[in-house]
């Protein structure tokens, strides 16, 4: 398994560096809230830049094995991240419904003013967790997804109806509260499509796959830093809202169009050869 994109060692210690500046402008923050301090945006961007840096720098000992641990928990992280989300999201739904007392306070939890800090967080626990068991077994385990059937076939068919179906509420701006469901239950279709195998999945498959996610992480923070700079009011907040599922959207372009480019190799290599 080759990664495609992997920062110099040297970036880990710039990446751990920015780090202290990040912190201390996100303290600042609560100080200063002023719409024209800028600790926020900077405070945002050099976290974000400071833990990709150090999630994604090269081992001194770089190799085949800590390429695979590092994109596992990449992996690993989304999909924790994207059970939370889903989580969080079907408890509001369930408050909509029955108001419950705690799940007021779950529903006043900000998770998408600190989700771009979580998935990162996430990740990098869980790289070096692995390479200390990786260290002391000798092992790496692959990822567990659930079987294909019938879950993947769920999630191609729920995910994109559900996009669909509030683009529509969207476009006509229909008088319901049927916005609200939908948006609650995308976590969870994504969440099924992207944890679940396809239907022969080989070696080559989870490769593409673990290289997707990363691509995807990559571009979905590279938007995110350039809203953060460029957006604000109404229409960050949206941002915010959309960065709780981004990461998975973006993957399952990636994937699949990669995915089908590799069925079409296969398919002409075959013809060519018969």
């Amino acid at each position: 398994m080759k990664s495609k994109l992997l920062f110099p060692s040297y970036f880990r210690v710039i990446g751990m560096i920015m780090l202290i500046p990040g912190l201390v402008c996100g303290y600042l923050t609560f100080i200063f809230s002023a719409s024209e301090s800028f600790f926020d945006e900077s405070s945002i961007t050099l976290l974000s830049v400071g833990l990709l840096f150090v999630g994604f720098s090269q081992f001194q000992e770089e190799d085949e094995t800590t390429q695979k641990i590092r994109l596992n928990a990449i992996y690993w992280a989304v999909l924790v991240d994207a059970l939370c989300v889903a989580i969080l999201w079907l408890l509001i739904v369930v408050n909509g419904v029955l108001h419950i007392a705690i799940l007021e306070k779950i529903y006043l939890f900000p998770a998408d003013f600190y989700n771009w800090f979580f998935i990162l967080a996430i990740f990098i626990g869980r790289l070096y967790y692995l390479l200390n068991k990786h260290r002391a077994s000798a092992r790496v385990n692959p990822i567990l997804l659930i079987p294909y059937k019938p879950y993947n076939l769920i999630g191609k068919i729920i995910a994109p109806l559900l996009f669909v179906l509030l683009a529509v509420d969207i476009i006509f701006n229909l008088k319901n509260n049927i916005h609200d469901n939908l948006i609650c239950f995308i976590p969870v279709s994504l969440l099924v499509l992207i944890g679940s195998k396809e239907r022969n999945e080989t070696e080559e498959i989870t490769n593409i796959r673990l290289n997707a996610m990363q691509e995807a992480v990559y571009i979905n923070y590279i938007l995110f830093l350039l809203a953060t700079w460029t957006l604000y009011g109404l229409e960050y907040l949206m941002v915010l809202m959309v960065s709780l599922i981004s990461i998975p959207c973006i993957f399952v372009f990636i994937f699949y169009v990669t995915y089908f480019k590799t069925l079409g190799k296969y398919r002409k290599a075959a013809l060519s050869s018969s």
